[in-house]
């Protein structure tokens, strides 16, 4: 189960000490920028509730979210995200009430499990509903938090909030224990900076392009298929594509008709 030592964070660190706890226990699944900093948000409200309690955690998403209003007065930006992050938080803590003592790495993959099904929101451009009448903001507000919590944690639902994962079954992605479509086992072990240093040694360089092209003939016909195809998907080639030439992965993801950022391009 979630233990003190998961939500004792230095208070000058804990954004970067909760982010790399969070990059630890999903460094094998598959999430965009935009959802892994939603899993953070949500992962981490959901330990705090198990830890200190729903209250306290609301308290400290809350909290957080504050400074972020402060910002906006500064870069309106952070507003908007702060719209996303409540909402965001609220459900993560509303799973740990219904599924307590889970360890940090449990809820952190369940967390992302709703990413990857559409049940975290990732824009950073969402906007909660409001009213016109300052009154009966927080009333709205609160009402559509409370029925959207409510959806996003049912089993069946898929992409509440988001564009879900493609994925052979995307019933699975969502669920209590946490089901994720991960990365293949040959490349679970690759952390994330290691992709992000590949994307960037291979954006701009023509000989990576020129070595590609290469290895696609030596590979032959059948290796040179799409392997981002919906109709026949190769994760195993996904992978190593995304890893070794994300500048090609992404024209062949689009090609294919999806989302680069799904796979964190």
């Amino acid at each position: 189960m979630a233990e003190v030592k998961d939500v004792a964070k230095n208070p000058l660190k804990f954004n970067k000490e909760f982010s790399d706890a969070v990059r630890a226990a999903t460094q094998h699944i598959y999430l965009s920028r935009e959802q892994f900093n939603a899993v953070k948000h949500a992962g981490v409200s959901a330990v705090m509730a198990d830890v200190l309690g729903e209250e306290l955690a609301e308290v400290f998403g809350n909290g957080v979210e504050f400074v972020q209003d402060i910002r906006g007065i500064i870069d309106q930006r952070n507003v908007t995200d702060d719209h996303k992050d409540l909402l965001n938080n609220a459900i993560g803590r509303a799973y740990a009430k219904r599924n307590p003592g889970l360890s940090a790495n449990k809820y952190y993959q369940a967390m992302a499990a709703l990413a990857q099904s559409g049940n975290l929101v990732a824009n950073p451009r969402f906007k909660l509903p409001g009213s016109s009448h300052p009154r009966l903001q927080s009333r709205v507000r609160a009402k559509y938090i409370q029925e959207t919590v409510e959806k996003a944690l049912q089993p069946e639902t898929i992409g509440l909030l988001s564009k879900p994962l493609a994925a052979k079954n995307p019933a699975d992605l969502n669920g209590p224990e946490g089901k994720v479509f991960d990365l293949p086992e040959k490349s679970r072990s690759q952390s994330l900076i290691s992709r992000k240093t590949a994307k960037r040694s291979v954006l701009g360089n023509s000989k990576t392009v020129a070595s590609n092209m290469r290895r696609r003939h030596v590979y032959g016909e059948e290796q040179a298929r799409n392997p981002f195809d919906l109709n026949n998907p190769k994760l195993e080639r996904q992978a190593e594509m995304l890893e070794r030439n994300p500048a090609r992965a992404r024209q062949m993801i689009k090609a294919a008709g999806r989302d680069p950022e799904l796979f964190g391009l």
